[in-house]
């Protein structure tokens, strides 16, 4: 049977293994989300730069819109008609 001497270092080298894990997981997690991946029409060309929303296209009528936490709201072209895409 371990001694607690060598249950307490596997615990502690358990535990900074898990810590360890954690920060390199919120380093990849920050590298994707300053990185082209993950954007959308909505957000501009520049390196970690984010608008805050996301496009939604209704698949019904091919009706687009933009999406945040507060709601929707048509997505216009400059002409002021509403975009129609469709859907992927």
């Amino acid at each position: 049977m371990a001694d607690r001497k060598e249950i307490a270092g596997a615990l502690r080298d358990w535990t900074w293994h898990v810590a360890l894990l954690i920060v390199v997981g919120f380093a990849v997690d920050a590298l994707i989300n300053s990185s082209p991946i993950r954007r959308d029409d909505s957000d501009p060309g520049q390196w970690g730069v984010r608008s805050g929303m996301s496009v939604r296209t209704d698949c019904l009528t091919g009706l687009q819109y933009l999406a945040t936490t507060s709601g929707l709201t048509p997505r216009l072209w400059t002409d002021g008609k509403q975009i129609r895409r469709a859907c992927k």
